[in-house]
């Protein structure tokens, strides 16, 4: 860990996780945007059934968390039951 970085995240570096082709992926998503208790703050993966984003959660309690968003077209039952 670096200094300065959110005790238990892994530093992301590389072009791999720089995010623009994740964040692009589902127009309707953007960092910052607010999902319920979790404010999205930066991709740090994309894989064939969606994108990690590092987020934010405020509320109950502060804390940064690892959110999985299934892309469009994936939330079958079959896909839903893996998660």
């Amino acid at each position: 860990m670096e200094h300065g970085e959110p005790p238990g995240e892994v530093p992301c570096r590389g072009p791999f996780f720089s995010g623009p082709s994740a964040a692009n992926s589902d127009p309707n998503i953007r960092i910052g945007q607010q999902l319920g208790r979790y404010t999205l703050l930066r991709v740090l993966g994309e894989g064939g059934y969606g994108v990690v984003y590092l987020a934010e959660q405020a509320r109950p309690v502060h804390r940064h968390v690892a959110l999985k968003i299934i892309k469009p077209g994936m939330d079958t039952r079959q896909v839903l039951a893996r998660f």
